[in-house]
C-alpha cells in the first residue's frame, strides 16, 4: 500500500448500518408506540365526551368496552427487534466519533423502555386484547441495554480487541 493511501475501513457495511438503525429505532418509537399510544388517548377523550363516562385510567388499559379496537401491543416486540439489532451491529464499532454513541443508545432504550411500558402495562392480563408475549418486553428491553452497558464497560476496561476501541485496523 502506498503512503498516501488512507486504509480501507474495516467495518464497510456496520458503520452506515448502526447510523441506519439509530435513525430506525426513534421512528419505529414513534410509529409503533406515541402514534398508538396518542390514539388510545384522543379515543378516551372522545368516548369520554360522547357518553359522558370516561374511561378509568384515562384510557391507558381496558375499561368496559373500551377500546373497540385492539391495540396490536405485538407491535412493540418490533421495537425490542429493532433495538436488539441496532445494538448488535454497533457492538463491533467504537462509536467513539460516531453519531450514534452507546449513551445515546442507552437513553434510546430509556425512551424505549418508558413509551413501551406505558402503551402495554394497562392491557396486562386482558382477554379480549392478547398480549402478544408482552409480559416480558420489559425484561428484553433491560437485558439489551445491559448488553450496551457491558460493551460500554469492557470497552472502558480495555477488554475488547483494539480495533473495536479506536476503530484502527
Amino acid at each position: 500500500m502506498q503512503a498516501h493511501q488512507k486504509p480501507r475501513p474495516q467495518r464497510p457495511i456496520l458503520d452506515p448500518l448502526a447510523g441506519y438503525l439509530s435513525m430506525g429505532v426513534l421512528v419505529a418509537i414513534v410509529v409503533f408506540d406515541a402514534l398508538p399510544l396518542l390514539m388510545l388517548l384522543v379515543s378516551a377523550v372522545i368516548v369520554g365526551v360522547t357518553t359522558g363516562e370516561f374511561p378509568t385510567g384515562g384510557g391507558m388499559g381496558k375499561s368496559g368496552t373500551f377500546p373497540g379496537i385492539d391495540p396490536q401491543l405485538w407491535m412493540a416486540w418490533i421495537l425490542v427487534g429493532l433495538y436488539a439489532l441496532w445494538s448488535l451491529v454497533s457492538f463491533p464499532l467504537p462509536l467513539a466519533r460516531h453519531r450514534s454513541k452507546r449513551g445515546s443508545m442507552l437513553m434510546t432504550g430509556f425512551l424505549l423502555f418508558a413509551a413501551t411500558v406505558a402503551r402495554v402495562a394497562g392491557f396486562g392480563g386482558s382477554d379480549r386484547f392478547p398480549g402478544g408475549g408482552t409480559r416480558w418486553i420489559s425484561v428484553a428491553i433491560l437485558c439489551v441495554a445491559g448488553l450496551i452497558l457491558l460493551r460500554m464497560v469492557l470497552g472502558w476496561l480495555r477488554m475488547v480487541p483494539q480495533s473495536w476501541r479506536n476503530g484502527s485496523g
